[in-house]
């Protein structure tokens, strides 16, 4: 569980939502890594799903409002990702992912380890989703990512940062690098049915899976300590590369 501090933040904004958008605002589901011991101070980010009774240009204002104000009372960098009731209960009935509501996301938000911290009662938390959904869906997400680092590490153009389009220095390469690796090794591991979160369960079970990651156990420690070495960032990239490919294959 993530410090006192941090949930007293995550209370503040929740309190100060309810009170903005009033009864269209549904759910605030948190998510990444204010959900756990991935949770870095000074480096990480505190993300946010709304989901809204309606979405218009005026309630879009109203989130972009919270996102400053929130920022300016916390200090951090906050995100928040704007959803439809419909969209979350379309997710559910397996009509599309919709982002972050695929077959791996909706079972996260059910089990509680991407945290409800609030619900108007009109969003459904009982669902059921099929395992064979999860799977297919996880090799989606682990393309996804796969594909981040790939641009990352071969394309000169800027990068998506906190929903800023920038050049990325060594603090966001390290971060970007550590944070897409976790979630490929997730993804990797949801496509053959174990559903994890977190970054020491993950590597305890990816080690199992796929042998000794010590580069991996090196680059958590860097993005931990807000170390930079190029060298374990390759080395990393080139492991889960490999990682990746044998899971596709089977192998």
């Amino acid at each position: 569980m993530v410090n006192e501090l941090l949930e007293d933040e995550l209370e503040l904004i929740v309190n100060g939502s309810v009170e903005t958008l009033d009864d269209n605002l549904k759910a605030i589901i948190l998510f990444g890594s204010g959900n756990n011991t991935d949770f870095i101070e000074g480096l990480s980010d505190l993300d946010f799903m709304y989901i809204m009774g309606n979405l218009n240009y005026l309630e879009l204002g109203k989130i972009k409002d919270i996102r400053n104000w929130a920022h300016n009372e916390t200090g951090r960098k906050v995100d928040i990702k704007p959803f439809s009731l419909a969209e979350f209960n379309a997710g559910i009935e397996g009509k599309g992912t919709f982002e972050f509501f695929t077959g791996w996301g909706l079972e996260m938000i059910r089990q509680g380890k991407q945290r409800c911290l609030y619900n108007s009662g009109d969003v459904p938390l009982d669902y059921v989703v099929d395992e064979k959904r999860i799977k297919a869906d996880a090799f989606e997400r682990a393309h996804y990512y796969i594909t981040k680092l790939r641009k990352l590490y071969s394309s000169n153009e800027p990068v998506i940062l906190r929903g800023e389009v920038k050049e990325s220095d060594q603090m966001d390469r390290l971060k970007l690098t550590g944070s897409a690796i976790k979630n490929i090794l997730t993804f990797c591991l949801a496509s053959e049915g174990i559903f994890l979160d977190g970054v020491n369960k993950v590597l305890e079970q990816s080690e199992k899976r796929y042998g000794k990651l010590g580069i991996f156990h090196r680059l958590f420690k860097l993005k931990s300590d807000k170390q930079y070495d190029s060298n374990v960032l390759i080395e990393s990239y080139n492991k889960i590369e490999e990682i990746y490919q044998r899971t596709l294959t089977g192998k």
